[in-house]
């Protein structure tokens, strides 16, 4: 009787868990993020081929558009944030959100280019530039 109560219980957290992390996906800002993770994964599986620059192109286009539509809203860490210092992380949202609208930029010129390795470059700093992005902005 107590495994059953276990197992129940089991299965009430692995449902409640998945519905809690995605929370932050579900606003509009995440789905925009959304939008610019799944661009540039594709954009990565395809940053060698040259048969691919234009379906590159427009991968990179679409992040661009999502990256200057995700930038009108506010991270949910930002509820979290003390008040005197709202200001300042809002600042620093919009700047980095910035950075990445020009790392998307040199993307495209490389790609543009035909400069696989300089692309492969970028890439690498825009996942930096996530990684970091995500651990100052996104809600634990």
């Amino acid at each position: 009787m107590k495994l059953k109560h276990l197992l129940t219980l089991v299965a009430a957290c692995s449902i409640a868990v998945p519905a809690f992390t995605r929370a932050e996906d579900d606003t509009p800002m995440g789905k925009e993020m959304d939008k610019i993770s799944k661009a540039l994964k594709a954009v990565n599986r395809n940053i060698e081929d040259a048969g691919q620059k234009a379906a590159n192109l427009g991968n990179i286009a679409a992040a661009k558009a999502a990256c200057d539509a995700a930038v009108k809203y506010d991270p949910v860490k930002t509820k979290d944030i003390p008040t005197a210092g709202k200001e300042k992380f809002l600042i620093d949202f919009q700047a980095s959100m910035s950075e990445l609208g020009k790392h998307l930029d040199a993307l495209k010129a490389a790609i543009e280019a035909g400069k696989t390795a300089d692309a492969k470059a970028i890439y690498e700093k825009i996942m930096a530039q996530k990684k970091d992005g995500h651990n100052k902005f996104k809600a634990d």
